[in-house]
């Protein structure tokens, strides 16, 4: 039986054929799958009442359920998105790139929304071949390997990958808006009708493969916080959380630990301990953030510059700079993630 207050994504995880009812009504079921149905809905404007029928309606329809992915082991899942959606990926994006570029070139001037829709294509594309890289070469054999003791070293690159999601999603929402709901119009050739149709595929495909990834994958190595867990004038005593750090069993074993203190819809602070020689791997967010050092050394690397910094510095990075982190004395840094995205 469903429920308005199940989160959106534990509702696809359970039936994967109510991810269609979703995505119809443009409810994220990927980066904001921790909304309730209610809430989410809400936030859409849709009648709850008739979301509520639709999403039975799916199951009813659906019948048997195939296997989930959830009850897949973690080999055969990273296996599942790699060879299904990756895949998918790699093949759809170099096709859709020229045929964007060509729609704009040739009805442009009739509708300028298409060199909008262009631009939006071509940095999905290099956005998300990257990405992929990126998973398949570093993160996901680092997550065969890992044996379920080492979660804390996974940490940073895990929430990395949600950030970098979150990217994406906002890239698809300039694709809705440049295609106003890919809407055609009555004068469309047969390249604009090909376009708006791969692209609503497109769009389905990695709503799918980015839930799999942050609400079936990383859980299995780091559970996701939710913006529940932090009440309205929370105060924090830095200091003391961050010895509380310095205590915790990953802290011994591989040298740092951390803690999210606030998350909100718009902003996420993260509390990192990091040991004489630990290193955060090169990453980087779709997000501009702020990194200021508590306690101790730490040196952070861009392709530009290192820079080093002492207690209560403050460095601040513009969205999608690669860095990596090095401490250089015991330390502790306050990581502030601005997840507002840029108007469209």
């Amino acid at each position: 039986m469903l429920s308005a207050s199940q989160s959106v994504a534990q509702v696809v995880s359970n039936h994967s054929e109510c991810a269609e009812v979703f995505q119809r009504h443009r409810i994220d079921f990927c980066c904001r799958g921790d909304l309730s149905i209610e809430t989410a809905a809400s936030q859409r404007g849709v009648d709850l009442s008739r979301l509520m029928g639709e999403l039975g309606q799916a199951i009813t329809l659906r019948g048997e359920a195939a296997p989930r992915a959830k009850e897949l082991t973690t080999a055969a899942l990273i296996d599942h998105i790699v060879h299904k959606h990756h895949a998918h990926l790699r093949k759809a994006l170099p096709f859709l790139r020229p045929l964007a570029a060509k729609v704009a070139r040739v009805h442009g001037d009739h509708n300028p929304k298409l060199r909008l829709l262009d631009e939006a294509v071509a940095e999905l594309a290099e956005t998300l071949l990257t990405h992929l890289d990126e998973e398949e070469q570093s993160l996901f054999p680092a997550l065969r390997a890992s044996t379920g003791d080492d979660a804390a070293a996974l940490a940073p690159s895990l929430e990395a990958m949600r950030d970098e999601h979150l990217g994406v999603a906002a890239l698809l929402e300039r694709i809705r808006a440049a295609t106003d709901d890919f809407t055609l119009p009555d004068w469309a050739c047969n390249s604009y009708r090909a376009l708006f149709a791969e692209l609503l595929a497109l769009e389905a495909d990695v709503f799918t493969h980015v839930h799999l990834e942050n609400h079936v994958l990383a859980p299995r190595f780091v559970a996701a916080p939710s913006p529940a867990e932090t009440p309205l004038g929370s105060r924090f005593e830095l200091l003391a959380e961050a010895a509380a750090l310095r205590d915790a069993p990953e802290w011994r074993e591989f040298g740092q630990s951390a803690k999210t203190l606030l998350r909100t819809d718009d902003t996420r602070v993260v509390l990192i301990a990091l040991r004489k020689g630990a290193r955060m791997l090169e990453h980087k967010t779709g997000h501009s953030i702020t990194i200021l050092t508590l306690e101790g050394r730490v040196e952070l690397g861009t392709p530009a510059q290192n820079v080093a910094l002492t207690p209560l510095e403050l460095l601040f990075l513009e969205a999608g700079v690669p860095h990596d982190v090095v401490a250089r004395e015991d330390s502790t840094v306050l990581l502030t993630i601005n997840w507002r995205h840029p108007a469209a």
